[in-house]
């Protein structure tokens, strides 16, 4: 479900639920967006709430899968980050090159993430699991994460190339850099 309200040219709120099965509370990690957008001019943007995480090139059809250019993603790519959505503030400029455009985004916030250490079946499973729950937390940890990314489609040709660097101070969720780039032709 989304809803969307326009007071004006300036200000937009923005809220979309998506039922999935998720840890935590199904209605609060299931809330995707929720988020007020004020554009101060037509060429920036500034949202604040919970917002999708849209540091990546798919990331405005992540769950609409056949608007993918290949079967799927690539995961080894796509797949670092555990959210969906953090909780901040984004800033974006959109810029227009001569027919093609450019947008640079700033975006700050915290994302909240359960890794269920203490289930009953996970115990049972791996005995001392308790004990390695203080290296396994998500909680007060850091992240920083960077990535840039472009398409070229002429109706012919169609390349994509994205590449990221990911900093945490996080067992479970390491550091790494990541990179792809596709080439696709039309018959």
């Amino acid at each position: 479900m989304q809803l969307d309200i326009a007071f004006n040219e300036q200000f937009h709120i923005t809220t979309q639920w998506i039922a999935r099965d998720h840890a935590g509370d199904f209605f609060e990690q299931n809330l995707e967006w929720a988020f007020l957008r004020w554009s101060p001019r037509s060429d920036v943007d500034i949202r604040v709430g919970r917002l999708g995480l849209d540091s990546y090139l798919l990331s405005d059809y992540r769950d609409v899968g056949y608007a993918y250019p290949w079967m799927r993603p690539p995961h080894e790519f796509y797949a670092y980050f555990p959210g969906s959505h953090f909780d901040g503030i984004d800033i974006s400029q959109r810029y227009n090159l001569s027919g093609s455009y450019l947008t640079l985004k700033f975006f700050g916030g915290y994302v909240q993430s359960s890794t269920p250490v203490n289930d009953p079946l996970l115990n049972r499973i791996f005995p001392d699991i308790n004990a390695l729950a203080s290296q396994l937390t998500t909680v007060n940890n850091y992240g920083h994460y960077s990535t840039i990314g472009g398409v070229y489609d002429d109706g012919q040709w169609l390349l994509q190339a994205e590449a990221a660097y990911a900093a945490t101070n996080s067992l479970f969720i390491t550091s790494q850099a990541s990179t792809y780039l596709s080439r696709l032709i039309a018959k």
